[in-house]
């Protein structure tokens, strides 16, 4: 949150990480034609195998949902980039591909460029040319252009020439027609011979696991991290410098004081981007559409020895199974269960202290507060037990307009205590309260303890709130808006495990929070985890479990906006919810995804009431014409 009007906002574009793309094929074979043909030295590689089969389920996922099946839509797509609505040259049941690989620098300082291509999967090349009516003739070097002429549309003014028709390039490649953008032509030529003779391939780079799913997935793309810090690390690291050192100072507004130590942050935030991708190995993304559900593995892979494969390698005497997953209840629009990884923590925990740091003043008592800080961090992690639960629920028409419940096991209470204690006193003395006063916010956190008694279990309650300076700048009217007088905390203590209630009705929440531990082996998991459970394949094991709701989280987002918003969420009717799980181990942190299409079609609904809506009030102003006049 800033307290300070900004005239001008710079957003610096981190990465474009992995452009989405998708597989489908059958068992892996010796020799993967795709994989082959990618170069090793590739930013990216998207692909889609069996283009009839694997769009065809997509088709029956989305039916009811979206009103124009998405194969009908790529054929059409390149139907009209070949001239040939029968695609003739094309087998449409093989693999298709799009990568990118980094275009040699032409000029020292230029701007980092990237050549992007596709493979078009072909039985016979020469045929492919005569039988698609917008591929030309082969020149002498092999190079064949694509005119795409515009597709037919309604024409808003009938005098207006035609849009002009669009040149591609396209070559033999290997088994493929490869085909790129007509400006980088030599870069084309050197490339498709290049795979034509044999190179290194991205097949003798990926990991086993990634080239099992590139085959058997349906749908699947890769980012390779290191190839991706190459090319576009030293523009990334220039990007901000630039808005550390711009001319306004960054983020502010002519006649403004520059934003105090926003260079510090900017570093902060650097080095956490640099050292990510310094050691991060790849990223990637497979999809399985099925008729009622859509299935997508996410993997996020460490180069060994460093400390984010430390990070991405849990602790392996953590317990198997989660006993909290059971304490998740319905109705919220984000749960998580997890087990807690407390070496992990700890430096996650550090870097939240290092943004906290360079946020700071310049009070030279600031190092021995933050090492303060630290040892706090350090050791409210040491108090904990090895697993949390956490739920988010939309709270509509209430400031603020969402309701937190978390648990954490505790595994040294008398510790957990002093923590908190001696945060709270530094969160009301220290430069914590000073650096939202630097913002022009003024914090304070109230507790007060033994508030109530229930079932025999003390509850303690907190108040945070917030208060800007000027009262009537917008920045004001925005924070009472959205968090009202402030966030209302409860917490209690119960069989080795701390309750907290945040915002809604805390009082009856922390109520509710302590029957349900209560109840202990006897307590039945909500219906939505177990329904998420069921959906993932039951992964008792998985380091996180969660359900995230779109319906209900819109129902959130909206309750901040000031007036009403066009689509009443909160009137929506919803049960289902997206499913996710995942485990870290050996440098990597792979997780499940599940889609049902009962959501798709609930979140249909939502956009159907809007477009009623919307028609509905341009009849009635249309109406209202027709009387003035």
């Amino acid at each position: 949150m800033k307290a300070k009007r900004f005239n001008r906002t710079l957003v610096c574009v981190l990465l474009a990480a992995v452009s989405l793309g998708w597989v489908f094929c059958s068992p892996v074979v010796a020799g993967d034609a795709v994989l082959e043909a990618v170069p090793a030295n590739s930013i990216f590689c998207v692909r889609l195998n069996n283009f009839d089969y694997t769009l065809g389920q997509l088709d029956m996922f989305l039916a009811g949902a979206s009103p124009m099946g998405v194969s009908m839509m790529a054929r059409m797509q390149l139907a009209n980039m070949l001239g040939d609505p029968m695609l003739q040259g094309i087998d449409t049941t093989g693999s298709f591909a799009i990568f990118g690989t980094a275009v040699t620098k032409e000029t020292a300082g230029a701007e980092p460029d990237m050549l992007v291509t596709a493979l078009l999967p072909v039985k016979d090349y020469q045929q492919f040319v005569s039988l698609s009516p917008n591929v030309g003739q082969a020149d002498d070097s092999g190079v064949s252009k694509i005119t795409i002429r515009p597709m037919m549309a309604m024409p808003t003014d009938p005098n207006a020439p035609p849009p002009p028709s669009k040149i591609l390039l396209c070559t033999k490649a290997g088994q493929f027609a490869m085909v790129g953008p007509e400006k980088k032509r030599a870069q084309l030529v050197e490339l498709a011979k290049s795979i034509s003779s044999g190179h290194d391939s991205m097949a003798k780079k990926v990991d086993a696991d990634q080239a099992k799913l590139a085959a058997e997935m349906p749908m699947w793309a890769y980012a390779d991290i290191e190839q991706v810090n190459k090319a576009f690390g030293p523009l990334i690291e220039k990007a901000f410098t630039e808005a550390e050192q711009g001319p306004m100072g960054m983020g502010c507004a002519p006649g403004q004081p520059p934003m105090e130590n926003f260079g510090e942050i900017m570093k902060v935030y650097l080095d956490m981007i640099k050292a990510f991708l310094q050691q991060g190995k790849y990223a990637s993304i497979s999809v399985k559409p099925e008729p009622s559900v859509l299935r997508i593995k996410e993997t996020l892979a460490a180069k060994p020895d460093t400390e984010m494969a430390k990070l991405l390698t849990a602790d392996p005497t953590l317990p198997k199974e989660n006993k909290l997953v059971a304490q998740l209840g319905d109705g919220a629009a984000i749960t998580v269960a997890a087990k807690v990884d407390k070496a992990s923590m700890e430096k996650l925990s550090k870097l939240g202290m290092s943004f906290m740091k360079a946020a700071g003043t310049n009070d030279p008592n600031a190092t021995d507060e933050m090492a303060k800080w630290e040892r706090l961090c350090t050791d409210s992690v040491d108090s904990m037990g090895q697993v949390l639960a956490f739920s988010l629920k939309a709270n509509p028409g209430a400031k603020p307009p969402f309701a937190v419940e978390y648990i954490v096991e505790i595994k040294d209470k008398e510790k957990y205590d002093k923590v908190f204690n001696e945060s709270t006193q530094l969160m009301k003395t220290g430069g914590f309260a000073q650096m939202y006063k630097n913002m022009g916010i003024e914090t304070s956190f109230d507790v007060e303890r033994g508030v109530g008694e229930y079932n025999g279990i003390t509850i303690d309650s907190a108040k945070l709130a917030m208060k800007v300076a000027d009262t009537n700048s917008p920045e004001a009217q925005m924070i009472q808006a959205m968090y009202g007088e402030g966030f209302e905390y409860r917490m209690a203590h119960l069989n080795g495990l701390y309750l907290v209630a945040v915002g809604g009705d805390p009082d009856a929440n922390i109520r509710k929070m302590i029957d349900s531990v209560k109840a202990g082996a006897d307590k039945q998991s909500g219906a939505e985890i177990t329904a998420a459970m069921t959906l993932l394949g039951g992964p008792k094991d998985a380091d996180f479990v969660g359900t995230f709701n779109y319906i209900r989280l819109m129902a959130m987002v909206t309750g901040f906006a000031p007036m009403p918003m066009p689509i009443p969420f909160d009137q929506i009717p919803t049960k289902s919810n997206i499913a996710f799980a995942g485990k870290a181990d050996n440098g990597k942190l792979v997780a499940d995804i599940a889609v049902p299409k009962e959501h798709i079609m609930e979140i249909s609904t939502g956009m159907q009431m809007l477009m009623q809506q919307q028609m509905q009030q341009q009849q009635m102003q249309q109406d209202s014409q027709e009387q003035l006049q």
